[in-house]
């Protein structure tokens, strides 16, 4: 019995829908499965490969190469798309393997058979290894779907998608596949008690934060757009519906005299049971307009309808039937007629902006509310999806102002957040001009400019960022994201009253935000108030802000004299996010105050290894500061702060109140860095 060891790319491919079709067909099925193996046998011998054996409706393939094994997945999806018989999911990973008595044996194998159960019909996944050894092959174009974990395999697989024209990219929320349950485990019984104590006292400390934002009587002149409703029985339009509710959301927004709710504040009730009276009262408002999507080709049917909310009086109601091209004349005139029954009075650059016609191409639109679609994910592989199809909309209507702000948004976020690369910022540019010099007026152009510039490749131009958030502003005072984007900066520079300021008016239009929320806790850290932080950052979703969030809870813990829960939470962040810059700068703060240097600088080299491309590389920068000060080596701790300062967090009043630089007071250095932050600081507050 020989066997033999080789380096080889595996393919597994498995029939969609066929142990449904042999349960009621079986002749079919058995021509689906002659059909399926004429279509392989060929195309695998064409690119060197060998066709092992069929396990049932699934085909095992292995290649020489990972070119081949893709070139080859890539004819047999278009051969079983073209044959309309037969629809499959494929998968491939690269390893060691044994061949054995024509058969192959070995962890690649098993790994190749999972990624493929996450899939789609028509789509190709794959491992980091087969991404990793065709990032520069110009042929295959790739989506990172994310890390999964399987059964049976140690360890997380972060999977890819082909993403060449024609071929499908799952989305994370809709797959599914052989993956492992997560074991959630009981807490310590004595650790859950504190908590719950901890918890009820943050929770009337969180209402208190927030009561600034509610109001004893609604605002008169007020709306939430809740989201429409699908009608076209096809859930594939969900994107039309939600994006026709989005831009609805901002055209009533340009009326400068209507406080109008944000998208994301309104997007939780989306198929709700609530009554209007009910929503009308979470979200303090005095009217409500509803409505519902139909599609069909190119015509659309919208129907809208005003409600007040305490009486239930419907104020104005419309039915549109209309071609897609009319789609924007529809979204103003619904402005319009809002405007109209609360009595809201139009200035000349409200009318303007409500004119304003977006693009001439219905096609152009369409793909710009997919790519918002997959933009709102916040994640990875969303991102890059979005960045496809934005590309799409500005290729279809090269006119089209707000799909290039959007295209722009969606490269600086690639950029900044996922792979630091140079060519995602000289494209993110590329599309910002176009945008403005296509719309100078553009509010969303305005704050993507913002973002673009505010990186450390410009070392945070902070003046300049506030300018152009506060031109987005002037240009739509209901701008969520600007605010919240506005307070981030101000914080940054430790005026944390004017970031406080910003934060309330993004939640008086989205009270229960998220990341406005984050925002405010953030706020609370730099001014060292810890239990107002927990208050309000342990009341937002569960695994809200990742290893950021995550590791700041951890931090303030320990911080606040919780030294044994801090441990536990760094134990487990380590565990979750072993190589993260911000979960183990964290531990090195944790590992300094327990007198563990060596360990403390272990988490440092870590730190400084996986974080030394992170857009905002200076929250772990100030982390190792403080670490470094808790084991006193002074001149290692001041050049870590003065680093943090210098690369976009010169916030003066945390360097100067934060008890853990407490070794550094005395030290000359250090005083001369405070006395320049200060001056930096003093004339932030003079002229922003």
């Amino acid at each position: 019995m020989s066997s033999s060891r080789q380096l080889a790319a595996i393919m597994f491919t498995d029939i969609v829908g066929y142990t449904a079709l042999m349960g009621s067909d079986e002749q079919k099925a058995f021509e689906i499965l002659k059909k399926n193996r004429e279509i392989h046998q060929p195309i695998i011998d064409t690119f060197k490969g060998k066709l092992i054996k069929e396990l049932g409706d699934g085909i095992l393939a292995s290649f020489p190469t990972v070119s081949d094994a893709l070139f080859a997945a890539i004819k047999i999806q278009q051969a079983c798309s073209a044959s309309k018989e037969l629809s499959l999911r494929i998968g491939i990973h690269e390893g060691e393997i044994i061949f054995e008595n024509n058969d192959i044996y070995g962890d690649v194998v098993n790994i190749a058979s999972r990624i493929q159960t996450l899939g789609v019909p028509g789509s190709i996944l794959f491992s980091k290894k087969i991404a990793d050894e065709i990032k520069n092959k110009a042929e295959f174009h790739t989506v990172s779907l994310g890390s999964f974990e399987f059964k049976n395999v140690n360890g997380s697989i972060e999977v890819f998608a082909l993403a060449n024209e024609g071929f499908p990219v799952p989305k994370r929320s809709m797959m599914e596949g052989k993956l492992k349950k997560k074991n959630f485990l009981k807490r310590n019984v004595i650790v859950a008690l504190l908590f719950i104590m901890t918890g009820v006292a943050a929770f009337f400390i969180y209402k208190n934060i927030l009561k600034k934002n509610d109001k004893a009587e609604i605002i008169g002149k007020s709306i939430a757009v809740l989201p429409f409703v699908n009608m076209s029985n096809d859930p594939e339009q969900e994107y039309f519906s939600d994006g026709i509710t989005e831009d609805i959301i901002t055209q009533v927004s340009k009326i400068s005299d209507l406080k109008v709710i944000s998208r994301t504040a309104v997007m939780q009730y989306k198929a709700t049971k609530k009554t209007v009276q009910e929503i009308g009262k979470e979200l303090n408002v005095a009217t409500i307009l509803e409505g519902s999507v139909r599609r069909a080709g190119n015509q659309v049917r919208i129907v809208a309808q005003l409600i007040n909310t305490k009486t239930n009086e419907h104020l104005w109601a419309e039915t549109y039937d209309k071609e897609l091209t009319q789609i924007f004349a529809i979204q103003s005139k619904v402005a319009e007629q809002i405007a109209s029954a609360l009595i809201v009075k139009f200035t000349p650059p409200n009318e303007e902006q409500l004119e304003r016609k977006l693009t001439e191409s219905p096609a152009a639109y369409d793909f710009y509310l997919r790519g918002k679609f997959y933009f709102n994910e916040n994640n990875s592989p969303g991102n890059d999806t979005a960045i496809i199809i934005f590309e799409q909309a500005v290729t279809e209507d090269p006119k089209f102002a707000l799909a290039y702000a959007a295209l722009t948004r969606a490269y600086t976020e690639k950029f900044f957040s996922y792979a630091p690369q140079e060519k995602w910022r000289e494209q993110a540019f590329v599309a910002l001009e176009k945008a403005l010099s296509l719309d100078p007026g553009l509010p969303e152009a305005h704050l993507a400019r913002a973002r673009l510039i505010w990186i450390p490749e410009n070392h945070f131009p902070h003046e300049q960022a506030v300018a152009d958030v506060k031109q987005a502003l002037s240009l739509r005072p209901n701008f969520v994201e600007a605010r919240r984007f506005l307070s981030s900066i101000y914080s940054h520079i430790g005026l944390h009253e004017k970031a406080l300021e910003e934060v309330q008016k993004a939640l008086e239009l989205n009270p229960h935000d998220p990341e406005t929320l984050s925002q405010l806790s953030y706020q609370f850290y730099y001014q060292q108030k810890y239990t107002e932080m927990l208050a309000v950052i342990e009341n937002l979703p569960k695994d809200f802000g990742g290893s950021l969030a995550a590791g700041r809870i951890a931090e303030v813990l320990l911080r606040m004299g919780q030294v044994d829960e801090a441990e536990k939470r760094v134990d487990e962040l380590l565990h979750k996010f072993p190589d993260n810059a911000n979960t183990n700068s964290v531990a090195a703060i944790l590992f300094a105050f327990l007198g563990k240097k060596e360990v403390s600088e272990q988490k440092i080299e870590i730190a400084i290894k996986q974080g030394k491309n992170l857009g905002h590389f200076h929250h772990p920068a100030y982390n190792i500061g403080v670490a470094y000060a808790l084991m006193n080596k002074h001149p290692e701790a001041i050049r870590w702060l003065k680093l943090t300062a210098e690369e976009g967090l010169p916030c003066y009043t945390l360097f100067a109140n934060d008890p853990y630089l407490n070794n550094l007071r005395s030290d000359a250095e250090f005083k001369s860095l405070l006395e320049t932050l200060k001056k930096q600081w003093e004339h932030f507050k003079a002229t922003l």
